[in-house]
C-alpha cells in the first residue's frame, strides 16, 4: 500500500500494514485558508461554425491573402487564410481556431488579443513540425494579459529578454516547448505568470534564465513534466501563491538553487502579501543537482517558506548546497508552518538533507515528517550529520535515517526504488487514522493535511485514498483542515483508529 497515488519517480516507503500512532495536527485549528481567485466573466465572442486552420508564413509579401497552399508556400492556388505577421494571425481568430506558423525566425512579440473559449480554444504551434523560433526580441517574447484558453506548443524561444509573462491570464496551457536563454536579470524572470490562475505549464524545457519560472501572486496553476536546468538565482520561484500543484519536473541547477516558495513583501512588481502562500504541492520532482554552499541556507533544492504545504515522493541527490530548508528571514518569510513532509527520498546531499536553523518568526513550527528515507548525507563541510533541525526534531521512529545501503535497484544509474527484499518495504506508517467508527462519505481524521483534494486545479483529481486492511479505495473531493475531515466520492466503512494512507 502506498501513501498515495504512487509517482512514476519513485515511493521509497511502502506504507506498512498496521496502525503505529497518530499524526500532529498543531496550528490547524485556526487557520485561514485563501478561497479561490475571483475571476470575471468573458464577454460573448464570435464563434465560427466549424474550427478553422489559419497559416502563418514569414515568407509571404502580403500581408494577408484568402487562397493560401500549405504545400508550395503560396498564395493564389489554395484554399486556406494566411498572414505574413502572426499578431495580425492572432487578431483574426475566433476561439476554435488553430494558427499554424510556417517555419522560421519570429522577432516581434506575440501579443495575442483574442481569448478562446473552455470547450474551444484557441491554438497555436508549428506547421507539420516545422523548426519555429522566436529569437532577439527585447521584451517578453510572449506576452498573454487578460487571455484565457489558448494553448501554445511547439516553438522556441531563444536569445530574448524573458521568454514570456502572463498577466491576469488564466486557463491557459503552455506546452512542449523549449525555453532557452532569457537574458533579464532581477525580479524579471524567464517566464513570469502574475495575478494568473488555473494554467497548465507541462512538458517544456527551461535552460539559462533568471529566475526562469516564477509564480507571483497566481493560485492553482499546474506545472508538470518539465525539465528545468542552469538559471541564475532560481529555476522555479512561487511567491505569495497558493495551490499550486508542481510535479514530476526534473530540476539540475550548477549555477545556484533549484526552488523558492515564500511570500511576498513588494519588491518590483509584487505586491506585500504575507501569511500567503498556502496549500502548495510539490510532488514527484527530482531535485538531482544545485551548486554547493559553504552554508545550508544559501543554495538549497528548495528554499521552502510557505505555510500548510504538502512535500511527497520527491527525490533529492546530489544537492551540495543543501536539499529542503524551511527558512525564516524578514520580511518575505515570516510565516513557515504546518507543511507536511512525507515518502521523500534524500540521498548523498551535501549540507543536510533538511535544514530549519530558523529564528524569529511571526509563526513558524508544526511541520510533521512521515515516512522520509535518508541516506548518505552530509553537513556541509562533510560530516556525517544528515539534519539539521533545531528547533524541531525529525521523529526517526517514522523516517529512516540510514548510513546502510537500503537495497536500491540500481543506485549508480540514479533508480532509487526498492528492490524486492529491500528492507524499505512495508517499513513505514500510516499517515494518519479514522477518529471514531463510522461510515459513509465524509471521513473525520486525526489529520486531514497530508492529502490533498485537487483544488480545482486543470487535470488534478484529489488523492485516492486506502484504509488500513481494506482494499476498497476512494477519491478525496473536498478537505476541511480545521474539523479534520475528507469528503470521498464514494462510501467507506471504518473503524475508530484505523490507518489512513
Amino acid at each position: 500500500m502506498t501513501s498515495v497515488c504512487r509517482s512514476k519517480l519513485l515511493l521509497a516507503f511502502l506504507i506498512v500494514q498496521a496502525a503505529l500512532g497518530g499524526c500532529a495536527s498543531e496550528g490547524l485549528r485556526e487557520v485561514s485558508l485563501p478561497p479561490p481567485p475571483t475571476i470575471n466573466p468573458l464577454p460573448p465572442a464570435q464563434v465560427s461554425e466549424a474550427p478553422r486552420k489559419l497559416f502563418v508564413d514569414l515568407e509571404l509579401k502580403s500581408a494577408r491573402c484568402e487562397d493560401y497552399s500549405p504545400d508550395n508556400r503560396r498564395c493564389g492556388n489554395g484554399s486556406f487564410t494566411a498572414f505574413n505577421n502572426l499578431n495580425r494571425a492572432a487578431a483574426a481568430v475566433v476561439p476554435g481556431d488553430r494558427v499554424l506558423v510556417r517555419g522560421g525566425v519570429v522577432r516581434q512579440q506575440f501579443l495575442p488579443t483574442v481569448s478562446g473559449s473552455k470547450e474551444r480554444p484557441v491554438i497555436f504551434s508549428p506547421y507539420n513540425g516545422e523548426s519555429v523560433v522566436f529569437s532577439d526580441i527585447d521584451k517578453p517574447a510572449w506576452f498573454l494579459k487578460d487571455r484565457r484558453y489558448l494553448i501554445l506548443e511547439g516553438f522556441r524561444v531563444e536569445r530574448v529578454i524573458g521568454w514570456a509573462r502572463l498577466e491576469n491570464a488564466h486557463y491557459n496551457h503552455v506546452r512542449n516547448n523549449d525555453f532557452f536563454e532569457a537574458q533579464a536579470r532581477g525580479t524579471t524572470g524567464g517566464f513570469k505568470v502574475v495575478n494568473s490562475h488555473y494554467n497548465q505549464v507541462q512538458n517544456n524545457r527551461f535552460k539559462r534564465g533568471n529566475d526562469s519560472l516564477v509564480l507571483q501572486a497566481s493560485d492553482r496553476n499546474l506545472i508538470e513534466n518539465n525539465r528545468f536546468e542552469w538559471a541564475r538565482h532560481s529555476l522555479l520561484s512561487v511567491r505569495c501563491g497558493n495551490y499550486n500543484v508542481i510535479r514530476n519536473n526534473r530540476f539540475h541547477n550548477e549555477r545556484q538553487k533549484a526552488m523558492e516558495v515564500y511570500d511576498c513583501e513588494a519588491i518590483s512588481d509584487a505586491p506585500y502579501r504575507l501569511d500567503a502562500t498556502k496549500r502548495n504541492l510539490i510532488e514527484g520532482n527530482a531535485f538531482v543537482h544545485v551548486r554547493a554552499a559553504g552554508r545550508p541556507h544559501k543554495y538549497n533544492a528548495i528554499q521552502y517558506a510557505g505555510q500548510l504545504g504538502i512535500l511527497r515522493n520527491n527525490l533529492f541527490h546530489d544537492s551540495r548546497g543543501g536539499a529542503v530548508n524551511l527558512q525564516v528571514y524578514p520580511d518575505e518569510a515570516l510565516y513557515n508552518y504546518g507543511h507536511r513532509i512525507y515518502a521523500n527520498t534524500f540521498v548523498a546531499n551535501r549540507c543536510f538533507a533538511l535544514i530549519d536553523r530558523s529564528r524569529g518568526g511571526a509563526k513558524i513550527g508544526g511541520h510533521v515528517y512521515r515516512n522520509n528515507l535518508l541516506y548518505r548525507n552530509l553537513g556541509c563541510s562533510g560530516q556525517g550529520r544528515q539534519i539539521e533541525l533545531l528547533w524541531q526534531d525529525i521523529d526517526r521512529k517514522r523516517n529512516l535515517l540510514t548510513e546502510t545501503a537500503p537495497g536500491f535497484k540500481d543506485e549508480q544509474a540514479g533508480d532509487f526504488t526498492p528492490r524486492g527484499g529491500s528492507p524499505l518495504i512495508d517499513s513505514g506508517v500510516f499517515l494518519t487514522h479514522a477518529k471514531q467508527e463510522g461510515e459513509g462519505t465524509v471521513l473525520a481524521v486525526t489529520d486531514a493535511a497530508f492529502f490533498f483534494d485537487g483544488a480545482g486545479v486543470p487535470g488534478v483529481p484529489g488523492d485516492e485514498i486506502r484504509l488500513e486492511g481494506s482494499e476498497a479505495t476512494a477519491r478525496v473531493l473536498q478537505i476541511d483542515l480545521q474539523a479534520g475531515l475528507l469528503t470521498l466520492d464514494r462510501p467507506l466503512k471504518w473503524h475508530e483508529g484505523q490507518g489512513v494512507a
